[in-house]
């Protein structure tokens, strides 16, 4: 991304959208990595680097929310005792 691109563009994080995707997580952790990269740099104009900081909180928030829905359903997964595995859904 270069200065003239704004995050608020088609690719922000909405996290409706990319909960259900099966790389989504792993495409903000990229994303954070190229912000990180771009913020560490000297290139930058001051509104450039804070708009990459917003957008670099937002995916982390995603993210993180992402996170914490996956660790709430590896807890729900339970093996029965024949072997067959159940997975409660979990209510939003």
């Amino acid at each position: 991304m270069n200065s003239s691109d704004s995050p608020s563009s088609s690719n922000s994080p909405n996290s409706s959208n990319w909960s259900n995707s099966s790389n989504s997580f792993e495409s903000h952790l990229a994303r954070l990595e190229e912000i990180v990269a771009e913020l560490e740099g000297d290139e930058l104009e001051l509104d450039a680097a804070l708009r990459l900081f917003e957008e670099g909180i937002e995916r982390l928030r995603d993210a993180s929310a992402g996170l914490a829905r996956a660790e709430e359903r590896v807890k729900l997964l339970v093996e029965r005792l024949d072997g067959t595995v159940d997975v409660t859904e979990i209510r939003d």
